[in-house]
């Protein structure tokens, strides 16, 4: 196979960051279409594929939180949950890799997979723990990105 006519890295993080960016702004909206859905869905896995070739433990771990997302978003929450709890785990076994705000995004991603199951009390445990989380979020901008976020329950 010949060598593609551009840069395989430079590619790789440019197609993470854009689908990246696309796939938020379609989890962001209220009222998607099922072409959207699937767009979510597939922008989401193609981004963490992308960041995965490409970046680093936080970058994939931020990926999985956003294709956890993206499923519960659709209300597929046992796929949601297998990669929210993945997201989770990598945290976890690496904390000081990772910001103030990422395990706060993850749990809420645990709960709102646990709620898109109708698992509502387990959900609501995940959510608390998420909420307290976030309160210790140190950045003033990282912390209202949370709040903004965490706030959009729906």
């Amino acid at each position: 196979m010949p060598d593609p006519p551009f840069e395989r890295d430079a590619a790789h993080k440019w197609f993470a960051i854009e689908l990246n960016n696309i796939s938020w702004e379609l989890l962001e909206k209220t009222d998607r279409t099922p072409e959207e859905d699937e767009d979510l869905i597939h922008g989401a896995h193609a981004s963490c594929f992308h960041w995965k070739k490409t970046g680093n433990l936080v970058n994939h771990s931020r990926a999985l939180c956003l294709v956890a997302n993206a499923h519960s978003a659709i209300g597929q929450g046992t796929v949601g949950l297998h990669f929210a709890d993945r997201c989770v785990a990598m945290i976890e076994a690496d904390r000081e890799q990772f910001s103030d705000w990422d395990l706060p995004f993850a749990v809420d991603g645990q709960a709102r997979a646990l709620a898109a199951v109708g698992e509502t009390v387990s959900a609501e445990e995940k959510r608390q723990a998420a909420r307290q989380l976030g309160d210790a979020i140190a950045g003033e901008e990282d912390k209202k990105v949370f709040d903004e976020w965490f706030s959009n329950w729906g």
